[in-house]
Parts: structure tokens; C-alpha cells; sequence
């Protein structure tokens, strides 16, 4: 039990890193975005994209942030935060905190399945693993939204 405190320090430090706000949300309506996992086949042409979001990075971050546990309660918050500070424990931070801006902006926009490439906020492509190919689909038929 004394291990989760720890845990739940960790979470809780990154997931206040993770809040993305209206601003954040709204730089990326007019550019092409997409959502996908790092278990699905890579993303061609992704350099089309002004951000891509792989959803399911945040277990991979938190997977070299590991320690035994000490069996006291204060010696693990301790480890815990200076391991947050090391360059690794940063690193961590700022993919948790991607993983997380990449969540909110997919729920945002209502997105159901990966992967996805949005344009402009509104138009979305799913299951094409190609942003050129998808960015055509949607310049060929704009009401393009599944």
C-alpha cells in the first residue's frame, strides 16, 4: 500500500501536466492531426501532420520510471520525486503529458477508432495510414467524416 502513495505521486504530478486548454485545443482545428498506437502499422507521410498523438504512450514513459520498493512510505515519495526530476523522469513527464493533450483533443473531437487523421477540426478519416491519402479523401469529398 505504501508503494501506491508513491504511484499516485508520480500520477498525480504528471497528470497535471497534462491539461490541455480551449487555446490548445483550438491551434490544432485548423491543421491535420493524427491519432494513433504505437501497436498499429506506422504512419506514412506523417510530416503532412502538424501533430501526431500516439494514445497509448504513457505505459512506455512510465516503464523506466520504476524502483523497488523501499518499504517506507516517506523514503518513496522521496525517490519518487527526484526521479521526476532526473532527465528521464522529464522525459516521462513531457510524453505523459502529449499522451494526455493527444486524449483530451481525440474525446474532444469525438473520435472513435485509430487511426485517425482529422483536418481542420472537423473532418476525419479513420483506418487510412497514409496522411496524404487521407488529406486527399478529404479535399476529394469534404463532408468526409468516418
Amino acid at each position: 500500500m505504501k508503494w501506491a502513495l508513491a504511484a499516485s505521486c508520480i500520477v498525480s504530478t504528471m497528470l497535471n501536466a497534462t491539461f490541455v486548454t480551449a487555446a490548445q485545443a483550438e491551434s490544432d482545428h485548423d491543421g491535420v492531426v493524427v491519432f494513433t498506437a504505437r501497436h498499429l502499422p506506422h504512419i506514412t507521410s506523417s510530416e503532412r501532420a502538424d501533430r501526431v498523438f500516439y494514445l497509448d504512450g504513457a505505459d512506455a514513459a512510465l516503464a523506466g520510471l520504476r524502483f523497488t520498493n523501499p518499504g517506507n512510505e516517506k523514503v518513496a515519495v522521496a525517490r519518487a520525486s527526484a526521479m521526476l526530476q532526473t532527465s528521464a523522469g522529464q522525459a516521462a513527464i513531457e510524453q505523459i503529458t502529449q499522451v494526455g493533450e493527444g486524449i483530451a483533443l481525440a474525446w474532444q473531437h469525438g473520435i472513435e477508432k485509430l487511426p485517425a487523421v482529422m483536418v481542420g477540426g472537423s473532418h476525419v478519416v479513420y483506418g487510412v495510414f497514409d496522411v496524404n491519402e487521407a488529406v486527399q479523401m478529404i479535399k476529394r469529398e469534404p463532408s468526409y467524416a468516418f
